[in-house]
C-alpha cells in the first residue's frame, strides 16, 4: 500500500510539473515562454529551499567542490600560475561555488534570476555576483570559466551557442570546467529521484566532448564520481567533470 501510494504521488507530481508550466506558457509572450516557471522554480530553490539556500555548502555541494578544486589545481599547474586574474562562475545560483573559488582568484558569478542574485549578495557580502545570462559573458575576459551542474538545464539545441561564448570569453591558453550528470545512468537515477527542474537534458560523455571540441576546446582532464540516488540503493557513477583548454590558436573547421 505504501509503495503504491508513493508511486501515485510521484506520478501526480510529474503530471503537475509537466502540464502546469505548459498551461501558463499559453499566456506568455513568445520571448518569455517558460520563463515564469523557470524563475519561480529557481527563486524558491536558492532562496527558500532549506538544502540549497544556506550560506554553507550542503553535503552534495561539498563533495562536488572537492572534485572541482582538483581540476582548478590541475589548470593552475598547467598554466604555471598560483592564481587566476579572473574566474567566471556561470549559472552561479546563490553563489556558494563562487565563494569557494575566491581562494584561487577574483570571481564573478553570473546568474539569470535577479532575486537569486540579490539573495546571494545578502548571504555573501562583498562577493561579485551579477544578474545576467549568455549576453553578459561578452563583457568578460576570463582565465577560468566554471559552469557547474548547469549545461543539462540549457537545452541541447543551445549548447553550441553557449560553448562558443565561453570560448570567446577566455584568453588564449585558458580553461573551462564543466560538471554535469552522465546520461549513461539517467534511467537508473530517474527511477529513484524526482527530476523536476524546468529543463533536464543529461548529456552522454561523448556528446559533451563533441560540443566542446567543436567550439575549439581541447580536453585536459576528465573525471567521474558516484553518488546514491537514495540511501537504500547502490551508488551510480552519475557525475562527469571536464577540464577543457582554449588553445593559443585555433582555426574552426568549416
Amino acid at each position: 500500500m505504501t509503495i503504491a501510494y508513493s508511486s501515485m504521488k510521484r506520478k501526480i507530481r510529474a503530471w503537475v510539473r509537466r502540464w502546469v508550466p505548459k498551461l501558463i506558457s499559453l499566456f506568455e509572450t513568445k520571448d518569455q515562454k517558460g520563463k515564469w516557471f523557470e524563475k519561480t522554480y529557481y527563486t524558491y530553490l536558492f532562496t527558500r529551499n532549506e538544502n540549497y539556500s544556506r550560506s554553507e555548502p550542503n553535503p552534495e555541494e561539498r563533495e562536488r567542490w572537492l572534485h572541482i578544486k582538483h581540476l582548478v589545481e590541475v589548470a593552475l599547474a598547467s598554466a604555471g600560475k598560483n592564481s587566476f586574474d579572473q574566474i567566471l562562475d556561470f549559472g552561479c545560483g546563490r553563489g556558494w561555488l563562487s565563494k569557494e573559488l575566491t581562494a584561487f582568484g577574483h570571481v564573478t558569478g553570473i546568474e539569470p534570476i535577479e532575486k537569486v542574485v540579490a539573495y546571494g549578495r545578502k548571504i555573501y557580502p562583498g562577493l561579485d555576483l551579477k544578474p545576467g545570462g549568455l549576453q553578459t559573458v561578452d563583457a568578460i575576459c576570463a582565465e577560468l570559466i566554471v559552469c557547474s551542474e548547469v549545461v543539462e538545464h540549457l537545452g541541447k539545441r543551445n549548447l553550441d551557442q553557449y560553448f562558443s561564448k565561453f570560448y570567446n570569453a577566455l584568453k588564449p591558453g585558458c580553461f573551462l570546467i564543466i560538471t554535469t550528470p552522465r546520461a549513461e545512468v539517467f534511467k537508473e537515477w530517474a527511477h529513484d529521484v524526482d527530476l523536476d527542474q524546468p529543463t533536464e537534458e543529461w548529456l552522454l560523455e561523448d556528446e559533451l566532448r563533441h560540443v566542446a571540441e567543436a567550439a575549439g576546446f581541447k580536453v585536459i582532464a576528465r573525471q567521474t564520481y558516484g553518488a546514491r540516488p537514495k540511501p537504500s540503493v547502490s551508488e551510480l557513477e552519475v557525475y562527469q567533470q571536464w577540464l577543457f583548454q582554449k588553445p593559443f590558436s585555433f582555426s574552426p573547421s568549416l
